[in-house]
């Protein structure tokens, strides 16, 4: 009995819903991961790869930190515009039935 009772357990508490969160942070969130991979994806490309003696390490984290800049910004209002077209398609759809 006691097995089947930890199974049902476990199987209730899987179920639970998830703590709700803001779109806007889930999206500002995403962005920022986002920008943060591709900035450090950046820089390791950058150190490693186009090598160049005229260029300090300064330099390359500066124009780093501004990518980042850019690119989270741009991933913020691309998926503000992905979800505003969801909500507009599903909208539409549900006025059709």
């Amino acid at each position: 009995m006691a097995k089947k009772e930890i199974r049902r357990v476990a199987r209730q508490s899987a179920t639970q819903p998830a703590k709700q969160i803001d779109p806007r942070w889930r999206r500002l969130r995403r962005a920022l991961v986002q920008g943060f991979l591709l900035a450090a994806i950046y820089l390791g490309l950058v150190r490693l790869v186009l090598r160049s003696q005229g260029r300090s390490l300064w330099q390359d984290v500066f124009w780093t930190l501004i990518f980042f800049c850019f690119y989270t910004a741009f991933i913020y209002f691309w998926e503000q515009f992905l979800e505003a077209r969801r909500r507009k398609k599903q909208q539409g759809s549900n006025l059709k039935r």
